[in-house]
Protein backbone atom coordinates (compact mmCIF):
# COMPACT_ATOMS: atom_id res chain seq x y z
CA UNK A 1 0.00 0.00 0.00
CA UNK A 2 1.17 3.09 -1.00
CA UNK A 3 2.18 5.99 2.02
CA UNK A 4 -0.76 8.51 0.81
CA UNK A 5 -3.61 5.37 0.97
CA UNK A 6 -1.85 5.01 4.75
CA UNK A 7 -2.12 8.20 5.68
CA UNK A 8 -5.42 8.80 4.18
CA UNK A 9 -6.58 5.24 6.17
CA UNK A 10 -5.17 6.82 9.45
CA UNK A 11 -6.97 9.56 9.16
CA UNK A 12 -9.98 8.09 8.79
CA UNK A 13 -9.42 5.24 11.08
CA UNK A 14 -7.33 6.78 14.10
CA UNK A 15 -9.80 7.01 16.40
CA UNK A 16 -11.34 3.28 16.87
CA UNK A 17 -9.98 1.58 19.65
CA UNK A 18 -7.95 -1.07 19.54
CA UNK A 19 -8.00 -2.55 23.20
CA UNK A 20 -10.20 -5.43 21.91
CA UNK A 21 -7.37 -7.37 19.63
CA UNK A 22 -5.24 -8.11 23.16
CA UNK A 23 -7.87 -10.08 24.83
CA UNK A 24 -9.98 -11.64 21.87
CA UNK A 25 -9.54 -15.40 20.76
CA UNK A 26 -6.33 -16.49 20.11
CA UNK A 27 -7.71 -17.97 16.46
CA UNK A 28 -8.50 -15.28 14.58
CA UNK A 29 -5.18 -14.02 13.40
CA UNK A 30 -5.50 -13.73 9.93
CA UNK A 31 -6.29 -10.57 7.91
CA UNK A 32 -6.53 -9.82 4.52
CA UNK A 33 -3.15 -8.00 3.00
CA UNK A 34 -5.66 -5.24 1.41
CA UNK A 35 -8.27 -4.83 4.12
CA UNK A 36 -7.91 -0.97 3.81
CA UNK A 37 -8.23 -1.03 -0.08
CA UNK A 38 -11.60 -3.61 -0.84
CA UNK A 39 -14.72 -1.65 1.23
CA UNK A 40 -16.58 -5.51 1.64
CA UNK A 41 -13.14 -6.47 2.99
CA UNK A 42 -13.66 -4.83 6.50
CA UNK A 43 -17.35 -5.25 6.08
CA UNK A 44 -17.28 -8.80 7.14
CA UNK A 45 -16.32 -8.25 11.14
CA UNK A 46 -15.76 -5.26 13.35
CA UNK A 47 -13.55 -7.21 15.25
CA UNK A 48 -11.29 -8.05 12.72
CA UNK A 49 -11.84 -4.60 11.58
CA UNK A 50 -10.02 -3.43 15.15
CA UNK A 51 -7.81 -6.26 14.42
CA UNK A 52 -6.65 -4.83 11.55
CA UNK A 53 -6.09 -1.38 12.86
CA UNK A 54 -4.34 -2.06 16.07
CA UNK A 55 -1.72 -3.92 13.51
CA UNK A 56 -2.12 -0.92 11.00
CA UNK A 57 -0.96 1.23 14.19
CA UNK A 58 1.77 -0.90 15.50
CA UNK A 59 3.23 -0.33 12.10
CA UNK A 60 3.12 3.15 11.81
CA UNK A 61 4.75 3.54 15.31
CA UNK A 62 7.54 0.94 14.33
CA UNK A 63 7.54 3.31 11.07
CA UNK A 64 8.35 6.82 12.93
CA UNK A 65 9.84 5.67 16.13
CA UNK A 66 13.26 5.67 15.04
CA UNK A 67 13.30 8.87 13.71
CA UNK A 68 10.32 10.90 14.58
CA UNK A 69 11.13 12.10 18.12
CA UNK A 70 13.01 15.14 17.04
CA UNK A 71 10.34 16.06 14.16
CA UNK A 72 7.97 18.48 16.23
CA UNK A 73 9.45 21.26 14.88
CA UNK A 74 8.73 20.69 11.16
CA UNK A 75 4.88 20.09 11.34
CA UNK A 76 2.10 22.24 10.18
CA UNK A 77 -0.63 21.90 12.22
CA UNK A 78 -3.33 23.56 11.50
CA UNK A 79 -7.48 23.49 11.84
CA UNK A 80 -8.70 21.87 8.59
CA UNK A 81 -12.28 22.07 7.51
CA UNK A 82 -14.28 18.74 6.27
CA UNK A 83 -17.73 17.70 6.13
CA UNK A 84 -18.99 13.99 6.97
CA UNK A 85 -17.83 11.37 4.63
CA UNK A 86 -19.27 7.98 3.80
CA UNK A 87 -17.21 5.12 5.83
CA UNK A 88 -18.00 1.52 4.80
CA UNK A 89 -18.88 0.85 8.56
CA UNK A 90 -21.49 3.78 8.52
CA UNK A 91 -25.34 2.57 8.23
CA UNK A 92 -26.71 4.54 5.16
CA UNK A 93 -29.87 4.32 6.82
CA UNK A 94 -29.15 6.24 9.96
CA UNK A 95 -29.35 9.53 7.87
CA UNK A 96 -33.16 8.24 6.99
CA UNK A 97 -33.49 7.34 10.62
CA UNK A 98 -32.32 11.02 11.79
CA UNK A 99 -34.38 12.73 9.05
CA UNK A 100 -37.24 11.09 10.06
CA UNK A 101 -37.33 12.10 13.53
CA UNK A 102 -35.79 8.81 15.10
CA UNK A 103 -32.54 10.13 16.20
CA UNK A 104 -33.01 12.30 19.42
CA UNK A 105 -31.19 15.31 19.23
CA UNK A 106 -29.90 15.97 22.98
CA UNK A 107 -30.30 19.80 24.40
CA UNK A 108 -26.81 20.13 25.89
CA UNK A 109 -24.62 22.91 26.78
CA UNK A 110 -20.92 22.94 26.28
CA UNK A 111 -19.19 22.06 29.35
CA UNK A 112 -15.96 24.11 28.73
CA UNK A 113 -12.43 22.97 30.93
CA UNK A 114 -9.03 23.63 29.69
CA UNK A 115 -10.67 26.27 27.12
CA UNK A 116 -12.29 23.29 25.23
CA UNK A 117 -16.14 23.04 25.17
CA UNK A 118 -17.73 19.36 24.86
CA UNK A 119 -21.06 18.68 24.64
CA UNK A 120 -22.92 15.31 23.29
CA UNK A 121 -25.20 16.33 20.16
CA UNK A 122 -27.57 13.08 19.67
CA UNK A 123 -28.23 9.81 20.98
CA UNK A 124 -29.37 6.98 18.55
CA UNK A 125 -30.47 3.36 20.26
CA UNK A 126 -31.53 -0.01 19.04
CA UNK A 127 -31.27 -3.47 20.24
CA UNK A 128 -27.80 -4.32 17.98
CA UNK A 129 -26.55 -0.69 17.35
CA UNK A 130 -25.72 2.23 19.64
CA UNK A 131 -24.59 5.97 18.04
CA UNK A 132 -23.22 8.98 20.55
CA UNK A 133 -22.14 12.14 18.66
CA UNK A 134 -20.13 14.65 20.55
CA UNK A 135 -18.82 18.28 19.69
CA UNK A 136 -15.67 19.53 20.51
CA UNK A 137 -15.01 22.89 20.58
CA UNK A 138 -11.38 24.56 20.49
CA UNK A 139 -10.00 27.74 20.74
CA UNK A 140 -8.87 29.43 17.59
CA UNK A 141 -5.28 29.84 18.32
CA UNK A 142 -5.13 26.10 19.55
CA UNK A 143 -3.22 23.65 17.35
CA UNK A 144 -5.38 20.74 16.15
CA UNK A 145 -5.05 18.18 13.36
CA UNK A 146 -8.85 17.81 13.00
CA UNK A 147 -7.85 14.52 11.01
CA UNK A 148 -6.32 12.54 13.11
CA UNK A 149 -8.12 13.72 16.51
CA UNK A 150 -9.34 11.36 18.87
CA UNK A 151 -9.86 10.35 22.70
CA UNK A 152 -10.42 8.08 25.72
CA UNK A 153 -14.05 6.98 26.23
CA UNK A 154 -16.54 5.07 28.46
CA UNK A 155 -20.18 4.65 28.84
CA UNK A 156 -21.84 2.45 31.60
CA UNK A 157 -25.97 2.61 32.39
CA UNK A 158 -27.27 2.53 35.82
CA UNK A 159 -27.20 -0.98 35.46
CA UNK A 160 -24.04 -0.94 35.64
CA UNK A 161 -24.09 -2.15 31.76
CA UNK A 162 -20.29 -1.06 30.13
CA UNK A 163 -21.09 -0.35 26.57
CA UNK A 164 -17.69 0.89 25.78
CA UNK A 165 -14.14 1.58 27.03
CA UNK A 166 -11.97 2.63 24.81
CA UNK A 167 -8.74 4.74 25.18
CA UNK A 168 -7.13 7.35 22.59
CA UNK A 169 -5.01 5.71 19.78
CA UNK A 170 -1.78 6.98 20.57
CA UNK A 171 0.56 6.69 17.54
CA UNK A 172 3.74 7.58 19.23
CA UNK A 173 3.79 8.14 23.30
CA UNK A 174 5.31 5.02 24.94
CA UNK A 175 2.42 5.50 26.94
CA UNK A 176 0.49 3.49 24.09
CA UNK A 177 0.63 0.00 24.96
CA UNK A 178 -1.95 -3.19 26.08
CA UNK A 179 -1.10 -2.12 29.92
CA UNK A 180 -2.36 1.77 29.36
CA UNK A 181 -5.41 0.37 28.15
CA UNK A 182 -5.81 -2.30 31.14
CA UNK A 183 -5.49 0.84 33.40
CA UNK A 184 -8.20 3.06 31.89
CA UNK A 185 -10.55 -0.05 32.29
CA UNK A 186 -9.56 0.16 35.54
CA UNK A 187 -9.66 3.58 35.99
CA UNK A 188 -13.28 3.33 34.64
CA UNK A 189 -14.47 0.34 36.08
CA UNK A 190 -13.73 1.85 39.66
CA UNK A 191 -15.46 4.84 38.55
CA UNK A 192 -18.51 2.97 38.38
CA UNK A 193 -17.88 0.95 41.20
CA UNK A 194 -17.46 -2.26 39.29
CA UNK A 195 -15.22 -5.08 40.17
CA UNK A 196 -11.75 -5.01 38.01
CA UNK A 197 -10.34 -8.55 37.66
CA UNK A 198 -6.87 -8.40 36.11
CA UNK A 199 -7.43 -12.41 35.05
CA UNK A 200 -10.85 -10.98 33.44
CA UNK A 201 -9.72 -7.64 32.48
CA UNK A 202 -13.34 -7.10 30.59
CA UNK A 203 -15.46 -8.74 32.98
CA UNK A 204 -19.31 -9.75 32.88
CA UNK A 205 -20.26 -6.16 32.73
CA UNK A 206 -18.86 -5.50 29.31
CA UNK A 207 -21.43 -5.76 27.05
CA UNK A 208 -20.00 -4.50 23.00
CA UNK A 209 -18.41 -6.57 20.84
CA UNK A 210 -16.99 -3.24 18.47
CA UNK A 211 -16.65 0.06 19.25
CA UNK A 212 -15.51 3.39 17.29
CA UNK A 213 -15.17 6.99 17.26
CA UNK A 214 -14.22 8.46 14.20
CA UNK A 215 -14.26 12.27 13.46
CA UNK A 216 -17.37 12.33 10.57
CA UNK A 217 -16.53 16.70 10.62
CA UNK A 218 -14.52 19.87 11.46
CA UNK A 219 -15.64 23.26 10.55
CA UNK A 220 -15.05 26.56 12.95
CA UNK A 221 -12.83 25.20 15.16
CA UNK A 222 -15.38 22.54 16.02
CA UNK A 223 -14.62 18.65 15.72
CA UNK A 224 -17.89 16.11 15.74
CA UNK A 225 -17.11 12.60 16.51
CA UNK A 226 -19.73 9.88 16.54
CA UNK A 227 -18.83 7.25 19.15
CA UNK A 228 -20.52 3.73 17.56
CA UNK A 229 -21.30 -0.03 19.42
CA UNK A 230 -22.76 -3.05 18.52
CA UNK A 231 -23.55 -5.91 21.30
CA UNK A 232 -22.26 -9.07 21.96
CA UNK A 233 -26.11 -10.20 21.75
CA UNK A 234 -28.36 -7.37 22.28
CA UNK A 235 -28.12 -4.13 24.56
CA UNK A 236 -30.98 -3.89 27.24
CA UNK A 237 -33.45 -1.63 27.88
CA UNK A 238 -30.96 1.36 29.67
CA UNK A 239 -32.87 4.35 31.08
CA UNK A 240 -29.80 6.45 31.67
CA UNK A 241 -26.19 6.23 30.23
CA UNK A 242 -22.93 7.63 31.77
CA UNK A 243 -20.55 8.94 28.79
CA UNK A 244 -17.08 10.26 30.24
CA UNK A 245 -14.44 11.57 27.99
CA UNK A 246 -10.60 12.37 28.31
CA UNK A 247 -7.25 12.41 26.73
CA UNK A 248 -7.84 14.43 23.88
CA UNK A 249 -4.86 14.30 21.32
CA UNK A 250 -4.06 13.56 17.89
CA UNK A 251 -0.88 11.99 15.65
CA UNK A 252 0.68 13.51 13.25
CA UNK A 253 2.27 11.72 10.55
CA UNK A 254 4.96 12.19 7.87
CA UNK A 255 5.62 10.38 4.92
CA UNK A 256 7.02 13.47 2.65
CA UNK A 257 10.88 12.16 3.22
CA UNK A 258 13.07 9.02 3.09
CA UNK A 259 11.92 8.57 6.54
CA UNK A 260 9.14 8.24 7.78
CA UNK A 261 7.74 10.42 10.93
CA UNK A 262 4.98 10.34 13.65
CA UNK A 263 4.48 11.82 16.55
CA UNK A 264 1.25 12.62 18.95
CA UNK A 265 0.34 15.25 20.68
CA UNK A 266 -1.49 15.56 24.22
CA UNK A 267 -4.47 18.28 24.14
CA UNK A 268 -6.21 17.60 27.33
CA UNK A 269 -6.07 15.02 30.20
CA UNK A 270 -9.06 16.59 32.07
CA UNK A 271 -12.34 14.31 32.30
CA UNK A 272 -15.76 15.53 30.71
CA UNK A 273 -18.93 13.53 32.51
CA UNK A 274 -22.24 13.79 30.87
CA UNK A 275 -25.18 11.77 31.73
CA UNK A 276 -28.26 11.22 29.05
CA UNK A 277 -31.57 10.46 30.03
CA UNK A 278 -33.05 7.52 27.56
CA UNK A 279 -35.77 8.94 25.94
CA UNK A 280 -38.79 6.85 26.09
CA UNK A 281 -38.81 5.62 22.63
CA UNK A 282 -35.75 3.93 23.11
CA UNK A 283 -35.92 1.79 26.26
CA UNK A 284 -39.45 1.12 24.95
CA UNK A 285 -38.52 0.12 21.39
CA UNK A 286 -39.49 -2.96 19.70
CA UNK A 287 -38.00 -5.20 16.70
CA UNK A 288 -40.15 -6.31 13.51
CA UNK A 289 -39.92 -9.98 13.28
CA UNK A 290 -39.51 -12.33 10.27
CA UNK A 291 -39.37 -15.76 9.79
CA UNK A 292 -38.68 -17.95 6.64
CA UNK A 293 -41.87 -19.37 4.26
CA UNK A 294 -39.96 -22.70 3.69
CA UNK A 295 -37.34 -24.02 5.40
CA UNK A 296 -33.44 -24.08 3.95
CA UNK A 297 -31.48 -27.28 4.55
CA UNK A 298 -28.91 -26.93 7.17
CA UNK A 299 -30.19 -23.55 8.29
CA UNK A 300 -31.25 -22.97 12.06
CA UNK A 301 -32.30 -19.37 12.40
CA UNK A 302 -32.39 -17.50 16.00
CA UNK A 303 -33.88 -14.52 14.68
CA UNK A 304 -34.72 -12.57 12.00
CA UNK A 305 -35.69 -8.76 13.06
CA UNK A 306 -35.82 -5.60 11.67
CA UNK A 307 -35.26 -2.25 13.13
CA UNK A 308 -35.52 1.87 12.25
CA UNK A 309 -31.91 1.17 10.88
CA UNK A 310 -30.86 -2.23 9.83
CA UNK A 311 -32.32 -6.14 9.67
CA UNK A 312 -30.51 -8.38 11.31
CA UNK A 313 -30.25 -11.91 10.73
CA UNK A 314 -28.55 -14.58 13.38
CA UNK A 315 -28.34 -18.35 13.01
CA UNK A 316 -26.14 -21.10 11.90
CA UNK A 317 -25.80 -22.75 9.06
CA UNK A 318 -24.13 -26.57 8.77
CA UNK A 319 -20.37 -26.26 7.01
CA UNK A 320 -20.30 -22.88 7.23
CA UNK A 321 -17.04 -21.62 7.94
CA UNK A 322 -15.68 -25.08 6.03
CA UNK A 323 -17.15 -23.51 3.17
CA UNK A 324 -16.07 -19.76 3.92
CA UNK A 325 -12.51 -21.13 4.34
CA UNK A 326 -12.45 -22.36 1.08
CA UNK A 327 -12.04 -19.41 -0.55
CA UNK A 328 -8.45 -17.32 -1.39
CA UNK A 329 -7.33 -15.16 1.61
CA UNK A 330 -7.95 -11.96 1.12
CA UNK A 331 -10.30 -11.06 -1.46
CA UNK A 332 -12.23 -14.58 -2.34
CA UNK A 333 -12.59 -15.42 0.97
CA UNK A 334 -14.23 -11.92 1.99
CA UNK A 335 -16.38 -12.05 -1.24
CA UNK A 336 -17.79 -15.97 -0.35
CA UNK A 337 -18.85 -14.84 3.31
CA UNK A 338 -20.15 -12.19 1.95
CA UNK A 339 -22.38 -13.77 -0.89
CA UNK A 340 -22.56 -17.05 0.63
CA UNK A 341 -26.07 -15.37 2.33
CA UNK A 342 -27.42 -12.50 0.93
CA UNK A 343 -30.73 -11.19 0.32
CA UNK A 344 -32.67 -9.52 -2.50
CA UNK A 345 -36.03 -7.77 -2.86
CA UNK A 346 -39.56 -8.51 -4.94
CA UNK A 347 -37.43 -6.31 -7.59
CA UNK A 348 -34.54 -7.94 -8.15
CA UNK A 349 -32.50 -5.43 -6.03
CA UNK A 350 -29.60 -7.59 -3.64
CA UNK A 351 -28.67 -6.39 -0.38
CA UNK A 352 -25.16 -7.65 1.31
CA UNK A 353 -23.90 -7.78 4.53
CA UNK A 354 -23.35 -4.05 6.06
CA UNK A 355 -21.11 -5.92 8.63
CA UNK A 356 -20.96 -9.38 10.42
CA UNK A 357 -19.83 -11.21 13.12
CA UNK A 358 -20.32 -14.86 14.77
CA UNK A 359 -21.08 -13.89 17.98
CA UNK A 360 -23.45 -16.91 18.52
CA UNK A 361 -21.66 -19.37 20.51
CA UNK A 362 -21.94 -21.80 17.85
CA UNK A 363 -19.39 -23.20 15.73
CA UNK A 364 -20.73 -22.77 12.54
CA UNK A 365 -22.93 -19.54 13.67
CA UNK A 366 -23.23 -15.83 12.39
CA UNK A 367 -25.09 -12.66 12.84
CA UNK A 368 -25.05 -10.20 9.37
CA UNK A 369 -26.43 -6.82 9.65
CA UNK A 370 -28.42 -5.74 6.12
CA UNK A 371 -29.36 -2.31 5.45
CA UNK A 372 -33.35 -3.00 5.36
CA UNK A 373 -35.83 -0.92 7.53
CA UNK A 374 -38.84 -1.50 9.26
CA UNK A 375 -40.01 1.35 6.52
CA UNK A 376 -38.73 -0.76 3.98
CA UNK A 377 -41.50 -3.38 4.61
CA UNK A 378 -44.20 -2.93 1.98
CA UNK A 379 -42.38 -5.15 -0.48
CA UNK A 380 -41.29 -8.84 -0.50
CA UNK A 381 -37.99 -9.85 0.67
CA UNK A 382 -36.16 -13.26 0.23
CA UNK A 383 -32.88 -14.57 1.77
CA UNK A 384 -30.89 -16.17 -0.22
CA UNK A 385 -28.23 -19.02 0.90
CA UNK A 386 -25.67 -20.45 -0.84
CA UNK A 387 -24.52 -24.25 -0.45
CA UNK A 388 -22.61 -26.43 -2.26
CA UNK A 389 -22.73 -24.20 -5.13
CA UNK A 390 -26.71 -24.87 -5.11
CA UNK A 391 -28.80 -21.62 -3.89
CA UNK A 392 -31.73 -22.07 -1.98
CA UNK A 393 -34.29 -19.24 -1.55
CA UNK A 394 -37.13 -18.51 0.69
CA UNK A 395 -39.37 -15.46 1.50
CA UNK A 396 -39.02 -13.49 4.73
CA UNK A 397 -42.56 -13.03 6.19
CA UNK A 398 -43.99 -11.41 9.59
CA UNK A 399 -44.54 -13.41 12.45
Amino acid sequence: MENKELLDELKKRIAISNFESEYEQKNEKVFPENIFEERRTYMISKKRLLQAVSLFAVVLVFFGINAGINAKNHWDIGFKGYEDVERPLDYSTVKDATEAGYTEMLDMDYVVQDGIGVKLNSLLMTDEYVEITADFKFPEDMEINTETFCFSFGVCDEEKNVYAVSTRLNGYSPDWSSQSSVEYIKEMYQKWEIAFDRTNILGDNFISSGIGAPVISAKNHTITSKMTFTPFDVYPKSKKLYVSIKDLGFTMVDFSGEENYTEDFDVSDVEWNFEIDVPEKFYERTMTKLDLSEEIPNLTLDKVEVSEIYLVVKGSLEGFFEHVNEGEIPLKWTETWEKSIYITDEDGEMYYCNNSDNHTGKKDGFRYFFEITKDMLNKKFFLNVVQDGKLYTSELVQK
